[in-house]
């Protein structure tokens, strides 16, 4: 075998060394980009090396890290409205700063044009592709989420100052060293396709309290990505600019684009057209897939003095086989808002997207019943879970809010604040009803009264009350007791025992509290049965279907001129017993535990709604007359924003009833008018031309169907912060048509819908929007017309409408 000389070995390391080794000198970098004028770092800067076109850039907190060889002397810092910078590379690398300046000019407006503009041809080929990049249109995803949410209270320096000495140095000190609140959440979060979705919490915890007794609202703050036609911050949608018909919206400008490997990335700018409320922002497109690699967005509201906006990044994923695919890696949102003269309310919330896997487990089972799971009292697991421990501000506000919360005893005012949704109070062993102390309705006039019952701390599962009034119209009272009970672990199983003497409107349809609009109804109630109704109910929750059986006994005695003409005898008193099924069926609903119980998050599917009942009635104690009858009413109910279209909301209504003989008026159905006296009071399911007892029947069907424009006509400020103008308008149709046999047995003023009843009208929504803090209360008006026999009568076919509402 022939030996390797010495100097032959010399040279093969030699040659090896040499391949080893850079062939330059290298510098490694370190830094941070920020607002030269309010210090905040700056997400998603642009930074060149050199004169070439290969860059990176920095990530959500402004940082980046370079390692560069001698062959790069200076680095291009930019950014979409500051002014671009340069930096020599130091010869020894380290940690810089990087400071920059805002521009004093706007983005200039940018016509996009069809065809081969660029700009267009980039946000086109985006919109082509989302099936492809829309991780909700992924087979399956899984991946865990740590989210952070940091609360903190800014006060003024001119508030700051009237407080003098030892007040003003411990509200410095208080915002100085630690946070308002802090909150965190670790989650798993499972996607399959079409509309499967589960997050499992599997770690909580909200700084002064045990548990966060609304973890659901908490994990859903942030949108998960930006590939749907609307980004929805703080309950309001906002439209896409990488969405169709982005041209109506959007001004979009081509600001820069670098190199990332063989491929480009491409950075567009976005503004709102005049007069849009829109967002404004930035983000980077790459050419590989033409998917979202950055997005950074926010909008500002005067009116509000608000600010909210997110940040996002994505990342690749190799899946092999040449294929890959993006998906989230961080999220940001921010909300600055002013809280009257105390200051302002300042929000950030941080998730960190990590153990992402594109394989489907076929073993894992959907709870579509609990959309979100949680795994109670196990904050101490955060401390093994968390990316990046808490640093000392942090730290100091578990603490000091925890003390705190203990000290003024937290648990009872989340106890407290549980209970305010259903309009109840506690008071020690009972809870009182806030919707009994007072009413107005046109047939009482008003209603004084009280009702109470028990409440955990006397049995956990059951509760007894009663409640009691009194109408000073009417001179009479009115009064019930109670038995309710609440079984599982999320009181999905229930059950109620009931029995009251009160009044209510003859043939009211109660198909579901979504659709039945009882308060509104309530106020108008003018022409009432009074009823003395003993009732036994079950409810239960299976998945997207909700179950509700109840059988009753009710003795009622018509209050206004009616009588049921039947075989020579007037009865206005009649004995009932039935026994109906309601049934509810809400594909893809969502449902987020909050407080002690599961509450829909809602779903972009049709609601269907059912009832049937089976019954029979008598005239009160003779046996005279006896009917038996089966009664059956449908609904669908659909709330569509549509990109480039709008908001539609449709409700579908049908019902019908059999019997062997005719039925008295409340067991048939009654329209659902909304007129009162010259106008009428707007709420989508409703007849504004008609009075609550107009129409009756014994069959029908119903089309309600209203259309709200996304574009605002203007946006005028009346008092700045306090009111302004910004109308949107509305399209909208009511249809009716039903039929009733016997209509001459039924001695009472009312109509019957035999040829079909049209109303058509046109609504001006948040004529005056009302600041209050984080949303507006909203006033609508409007006119609807009817179409009938006799058209062109404004005066008797015509009504003006009245409405309100809140918006975000």
């Amino acid at each position: 075998m022939l030996g390797i000389s010495r100097q032959y070995r010399f040279y093969l390391i030699f040659i090896g060394l040499s391949w080893a080794l850079p062939l330059h000198a290298q510098v490694h970098i370190k830094g941070q980009i920020c607002d030269a004028i309010t210090k905040d770092y700056l997400p998603f800067v642009t930074i060149k090396l050199g004169n070439s076109n290969k860059g990176i850039t920095s990530d959500m907190k402004g940082r980046f890290e370079l390692i560069l060889d001698s062959s790069v002397h200076y680095l291009q810092f930019s950014y979409i409205g500051y002014e671009s910078k340069l930096l020599n590379v130091p010869q020894n690398g380290g940690l810089v700063k990087i400071m920059l300046k805002p521009k004093q000019d706007e983005l200039t407006e940018v016509v996009i044009k069809a065809g081969d503009d660029k700009v267009a041809y980039i946000i086109n080929r985006v919109i082509a592709n989302k099936t492809k990049n829309n991780p909700e249109a992924y087979i399956w995803y899984q991946c865990d989420v740590y989210y952070k949410m940091l609360a903190d209270l800014s006060i003024p320096d001119s508030l700051a100052k009237k407080d003098t000495g030892h007040k003003r140095e411990r509200i410095k000190e208080f915002t100085e060293n630690q946070h308002l609140l802090v909150s965190e959440t670790y989650s798993q979060r499972t996607h399959s396709k079409p509309d499967k979705y589960q997050e499992k919490v599997v770690s909580s915890r909200l700084s002064g309290f045990k548990n966060i007794p609304f973890v659901g609202l908490v994990t859903d703050v942030l949108p998960f990505h930006s590939y749907g036609d609307f980004i929805v911050l703080n309950a309001k949608d906002y439209h896409s600019p990488l969405s169709k018909g982005y041209k109506q919206h959007y001004q979009i400008k081509l600001e820069d684009s670098y190199r990332d490997g063989w491929d480009t990335v491409w950075v567009l700018s976005f503004k709102p057209k005049t007069n849009q409320n829109e967002l404004k922002g930035i983000v980077h497109i790459h050419s590989g897939s033409f998917a979202i690699t950055k997005f950074v967005a926010n909008n500002y509201d005067a009116d509000l003095d608000r600010t909210v906006g997110l940040e996002q990044e994505y990342r690749f994923f190799d899946t092999g086989g040449g294929g890959g695919l993006w998906f989230p890696k961080e999220l940001n949102y921010s909300l600055n808002m002013k809280l009257a003269k105390s200051g302002r309310l300042i929000m950030s919330g941080h998730s960190d997207i990590d153990r992402v896997n594109f394989v489907r487990d076929d073993n894992f089972i959907f709870d579509k019943q609990h959309s979100i799971i949680v795994n109670k009292n196990s904050d101490g697991a955060l401390d093994t879970l968390r990316p990046k421990p808490l640093d000392d501000k942090e730290k100091r506000t578990y603490v000091y809010d925890d003390s705190v919360m203990k000290k003024m005893h937290g648990e009872r005012i989340m106890n407290m604040a549980s209970k305010l949704p259903d309009l109840k109070m506690p008071i020690g062993l009972f809870d009182m009803d806030l919707r009994r102390l007072i009413r107005f309705n046109l047939y009482e006039n008003t209603r004084l009264g009280m009702g109470l019952q028990t409440n955990e701390k006397v049995l956990q599962h059951l509760s007894l009350g009663a409640w009691a009034g009194y109408g000073f119209n009417d001179k009479a009272w009115k009064y019930g007791a109670f038995l309710n009970g609440n079984l599982g672990k999320y009181n999905e199983t229930q059950f109620s025992i009931s029995w009251y003497n009160d009044i209510q409107d003859p043939g009211r349809i109660l198909l579901h509290p979504e659709l039945d609009k009882t308060g509104l109804m309530a106020f108008l109630l003018n022409r009432v049965d009074s009823v003395s109704v003993k009732s036994l109910s079950f409810k239960k929750q299976l998945g997207y279907l909700n179950v509700k059986l109840t059988a009753s006994d009710e003795y009622a005695s018509s209050k206004y001129n009616y009588a049921l003409y039947y075989n020579a005898h007037t009865l206005s008193r009649f004995h009932s017993r039935e026994v109906s099924l309601n049934l509810r069926y809400a594909n893809a609903e969502r449902f987020a535990p909050v407080f002690n119980s599961y509450q829909s998050m809602g779903t972009s599917f049709p609601i269907a709604y059912a009832k049937i009942i089976i019954g029979n009635t008598g005239d009160d104690g003779s046996g005279f007359y006896k009917a038996n009858y089966l009664q059956a009413i449908a609904a669908i109910a659909w709330v569509k924003h549509s990109n480039r279209w709008g908001t539609d909301h449709i409700l579908l209504q049908a019902a019908k009833v059999w019997s062997n003989e005719v039925l008295p008026l409340a067991k048939l159905f009654a329209g659902n008018g909304l007129r009162y006296d010259a106008y009428a009071f707007y709420s989508f399911g409703g007849f504004m031309t008609a009075y609550p007892y107009t129409y009756y029947s014994d069959e029908f069907c119903s089309l309600n169907y209203t259309h709200d424009f996304d574009f605002k006509l203007y946006n005028w400020v009346i008092a700045p912060h306090k009111i302004s103008s910004a109308p949107s308008p509305a399209l909208a149709i009511n249809v009716l048509n039903g039929s009733m046999q016997n209509r001459a047995l039924q001695r009472t003023d009312f109509t019957v819908p035999y040829r079909t009843i049209c109303e058509t009208g046109v609504l001006m929504n948040n004529i005056y929007r009302f600041n209050y803090q984080l949303y507006y209360i909203t006033l609508h008006a409007g006119y609807f017309y009817r179409w009938d026999d006799s058209p062109f009568k404004l005066n008797t076919n015509g009504r003006f409408v009245l409405g309100a509402g809140v918006e975000f």
